[in-house]
């Protein structure tokens, strides 16, 4: 579960707390009628208050966290990828995003690495 939703949903106990306390305590009080919704309504645009000063105190808290670290296999994938859009912007051609990517299926001994090596794709283009 993601932080957010998780403060989110944490954010959200004080509300429901505050509208059902509302919704007890009004009738306790001898409230009825139009003052009873105003009550009620009072207590829940209190309980919302308080839930977003929760979310708001768990979201700063959590912003000072340190960064995730990175595995030396994802930093070795960023580095490469990096390494290939610099290889890429230096070539004038269009990024990853626009090249064409090309899938061959077929049965075994049907020509399909005979058609790529006929081709006229470099071999670092392939990997």
């Amino acid at each position: 579960m993601k932080p957010k939703v998780k403060w989110g949903l944490i954010a959200a106990v004080p509300l429901m707390l505050f509208i059902g306390l509302g919704r007890w305590l009004g009738p306790v009080l001898g409230l009825s009628g139009f003052g009873l919704r105003v009550f009620w309504i009072g207590f829940g645009i209190l309980g919302a208050i308080v839930g977003g000063a929760i979310f708001w105190f768990l979201a700063r808290a959590g912003a000072g966290r340190e960064p995730k670290v990175r595995s030396p296999l994802e930093e070795d994938l960023h580095a490469r990828l990096a390494e290939l859009r610099k290889r890429l912007a230096d070539a004038k051609r269009p990024g990853l995003q626009k090249l064409p990517a090309i899938l061959l299926l077929g049965p075994p001994a049907s020509g399909k690495s005979s058609a790529i090596l006929g081709s006229e794709i470099a071999a670092e283009q392939l990997s």
